[in-house]
């Protein structure tokens, strides 16, 4: 993780938060969020990893506050690109 990560750190589309709360493991300093769409990944992402503010909505919905860094890294849910990589 970039050491120029800073502050408060928002993640859009984080499914249900397995990077994210890797992330916050290895940045437990920074202020942790995620922005995802899908409410049954929200509840899951909260029970999986409850130290994140987790958000409901999509990113033009949102009411959210005002953000140091945004990343958006989460490209498929988790464990689809194993399946994708075994199939070709």
């Amino acid at each position: 993780m970039p050491p120029r990560v800073e502050g408060k750190v928002l993640e859009v589309g984080p499914f249900t938060g397995a990077l994210v709360g890797y992330l916050q493991k290895k940045r437990p300093e920074l202020e942790w969020h995620a922005l995802e769409g899908v409410e049954e990944a929200v509840e899951v992402g909260r029970k999986r990893v409850p130290e994140v503010a987790w958000h409901l909505g999509w990113a033009e919905e949102a009411a959210l506050p005002p953000f140091d860094t945004l990343l958006l890294l989460s490209v498929f849910p988790e464990g689809s690109w194993t399946r994708t990589w075994k199939a070709a």
